[in-house]
């Protein structure tokens, strides 16, 4: 392991010389399962794990949350056409919702997330690989299967 002379690992020093150079560094945090439950596709993963962390942070209280092509774009590099296949694959497998309304004076499209067929989905991961809870390595599904409540849906 090489550090500099802070004392600082290369992961921390690339991203403090982003933060330096553009004033901001944005993070797209895709865990391993749902990249799975993406089929692999970086792209739906990155518009996934976005709207997980948007949809119990705006002001919709029903869950709604809006953005512009160009915001998806600098929030996550994805392009018009990415975005439109990720929300197209999300909504054919029932763990998005789409409704186009005004946002700052123009139509806009609005997301809300299936949370429960989305932790579903994940569980049925999980549990499909049968993992062993007392093995560390299997942590990443650790937390799914012991705090979802019990469905009979699931």
């Amino acid at each position: 392991m090489m550090l500099d002379q802070n004392g600082s690992h290369f992961q921390q020093r690339v991203f403090d010389e982003i933060k330096y150079l553009k004033g901001d560094n944005t993070f797209i945090l895709i865990e391993g399962t749902t990249l799975e439950l993406c089929n692999g596709d970086l792209h739906i993963a990155a518009m996934l794990s976005t709207l997980m962390y948007w949809c119990d942070r705006g002001s919709d209280k029903d869950g709604w949350i809006w953005k512009s092509y160009r915001e998806w774009s600098v929030e996550t590099g994805l392009n018009r056409n990415q975005v439109d296949k990720a929300t197209k694959w999300l909504k054919e497998r029932e763990y998005l919702e789409t409704i186009k309304r005004m946002a700052r004076g123009h139509p806009t499209l609005h997301y809300r997330l299936n949370q429960i067929n989305v932790l579903g989905a994940i569980s049925r991961i999980c549990m499909t690989k049968q993992i062993d809870l007392t093995k560390p390595a299997n942590g990443r599904c650790q937390y799914e299967q012991m705090h979802l409540p019990k469905r009979a849906n699931l």
